[in-house]
């Protein structure tokens, strides 16, 4: 998975889906939010079992799409990283299929993160 988007888009959605995390989940890969880039779209979810969360971005808020995949971020750092970035734009890169790169000109984010196939199937 490897794409550019605005920051203001990334946050909207990011803003939108952290309301399902919990902070007593039992379960760690629902303590992230599920990044999925398909031809659509950026689908972003959260869930904490109970209350489930999924946006769409769409592809035509998306400047630049290099690979579609799917990765799960913890959610207590993501929204931070994306907030403090400086730049307008900001790149996404999956490396070595659990590892990601945030990054613009400026600045460089690498986190470790657990497998899109580890989320439990939730029902929206």
């Amino acid at each position: 998975m490897k794409f550019t988007i605005e920051k203001n888009v990334i946050l909207e959605g990011l803003n939108n889906v952290i309301r399902a995390i919990s902070t007593k989940n039992v379960i760690p890969v629902l303590n992230g939010i599920k990044f999925e880039l398909t031809n659509s779209g950026l689908y972003l979810t959260a869930s904490d079992s109970e209350l489930t969360i999924k946006v769409l971005i769409e592809s035509k808020d998306i400047k630049q799409v290099s690979n579609l995949g799917g990765i799960i971020i913890q959610s207590k750092y993501i929204l931070d990283i994306v907030r403090k970035m400086p730049s307008d734009l900001i790149n996404f890169e999956v490396i070595d299929g659990l590892k990601i790169k945030i990054y613009t000109d400026n600045n460089q984010y690498n986190l470790n993160c657990l497998d899109i196939n580890d989320y439990p199937d939730v029902k929206l």
